[in-house]
């Protein structure tokens, strides 16, 4: 369930999250960065090995790993630009100089 202040739109095979006009700014953030806690500690909680979160807002990719206990005991982050090292089960090197070009 989304707050009043968003709504969740399908934009080219794409759900995103866009503001409804005169939305509280603030609030859509917490909303969002809440959403975004929340998915990572149900990976951690089901012991999925690696969560990739791609950031456009702070043109950072951040790897979280080594799951236990219900949270990723490991955590790498990287500016857009720098290769982000992807750990077993995964095993490979992403390059995110693509990135800079989706972000704000």
């Amino acid at each position: 369930m989304t707050p009043d202040t968003v709504r969740l739109e399908l934009i080219n095979g794409k759900i995103e999250v866009k503001p409804v006009p005169d939305g509280d700014h603030d609030e859509i953030i917490r909303w969002l960065q809440k959403l975004c806690l929340k998915k990572r500690d149900a990976y951690a909680a089901a012991e999925i090995p690696v969560y990739l979160l791609i950031d456009p807002e702070d043109c950072t990719a951040t790897v979280h790993s080594e799951p236990k206990d219900g949270s990723y005991r490991s955590l790498t982050s990287r500016p857009y630009g720098m290769p982000v090292e992807l750990p077993a089960p995964v095993g490979f090197t992403l390059e995110t100089e693509q990135l800079k070009k989706f972000a704000d």
